[in-house]
């Protein structure tokens, strides 16, 4: 299994797909409107967070099975891969590590140009009022 994910000022997205015969195919893809308290989260914040709630969304397929994360944010992947106690905002990351410690998954870093689905689920499909 293949799980990218997006954010950008409006929501974020997310897409699973399975790797079958060199070629990927979505299983499942989800996308949402920020509240208005994570409207003003910082984009790495955003980034990170779109990673947990896709996870989240998606977790049923996920457990017990090593997986491939794809996201576009390098600041992001360090930070969920570091200890969080020398972060300022320590408590929100450390219950985000802690959500997806359950999850065996390996960060792979994809261009968000080459995101074009997500792209369109994160920010043209998010310009329709909620």
């Amino acid at each position: 299994m293949i799980v990218e994910t997006d954010a950008s000022e409006e929501g974020y997205g997310g897409i699973m797909k399975q790797s079958k015969n060199d070629s990927e195919q979505v299983v499942q893809f989800t996308s949402k409107h920020w509240n208005p308290t994570q409207k003003n989260y910082s984009t790495i914040k955003k980034e990170i967070l779109s990673v947990v709630l896709c996870i989240s969304k998606f977790q049923s397929d996920l457990l017990n099975q090593r997986f491939v994360l794809r996201i576009d944010c390098k600041s992001a992947k360090e930070v969920l891969q570091k200890d969080v106690q020398n972060i300022a905002s320590k408590q929100i990351f450390a219950r985000w590590q802690a959500i997806l410690s359950v999850f065996d998954f390996d960060f792979k870093f994809k261009k968000g140009e080459a995101n074009s689905l997500l792209d369109f689920l994160t920010r043209e499909f998010m310009q329709v009022p909620p």
